[in-house]
């Protein structure tokens, strides 16, 4: 089960924020969380401040995605979901491969080097074009760790715990300057 009490294949994953509505037709900008809009691509049905609506249509432009929702078709309309969540149901997730993952999978991991050090806990994800890094925080530090193929070591969802093996020095960049 979940921390929502929901089965995982049940879960719903919020995925962006309708920030304004596009047009004159009731379209929808949604602000997509991840930094990764594509994910919009293969969804049939989202769910816009709770309520299921019918993807019409989607486009990408940048960061966001332009939806058309069966049964939001005036901009009146549109207007009114603004600053509502988009979500889904897990299991409408696209399938990833092997070394891929979700945001929402990484979140609340404890993160471990591979020498046994605890880091803290991922708190945050920011993506910033070339990849994303974590926020992990504990401890009284924060860390700003990007999520590379060559520093990941291993993923334990059922333990919670991400375990890396960090570059030299990586850890040093956030100390204060009078911890140095």
């Amino acid at each position: 089960m979940t921390p929502y009490g929901l089965k995982p294949e049940n879960q719903m994953l919020a995925l962006g924020k309708v920030v304004k509505a596009q047009g004159l037709r009731g379209e929808l900008k949604v602000a997509v969380y991840s930094g990764a809009p594509e994910v919009f691509s293969s969804l049939n049905e989202v769910l816009v401040g709770g309520m299921p609506f019918e993807v019409r249509s989607r486009r990408l432009q940048g960061r966001f995605v332009i939806l058309a929702l069966q049964g939001i078709a005036e901009r009146g309309a549109a207007e009114a979901q603004v600053g509502q969540e988009v979500s889904v149901g897990r299991s409408q997730m696209p399938p990833l491969a092997e070394d891929e993952f979700y945001w929402h999978e990484v979140l609340g991991l404890k993160v471990l080097t591979d020498r046994g050090q605890e880091l803290g806990t991922v708190q945050a994800l920011i993506a910033t074009g070339g990849h994303d890094v974590m926020v992990v925080k504990g401890q009284g530090r924060e860390y700003l760790i990007p999520m590379v193929r060559e520093l990941l070591v291993r993923q334990d969802a059922e333990q919670g715990v991400l375990v890396i093996s960090p570059w030299e020095g990586l850890l040093e960049i956030n100390q204060p300057d009078d911890a140095l």
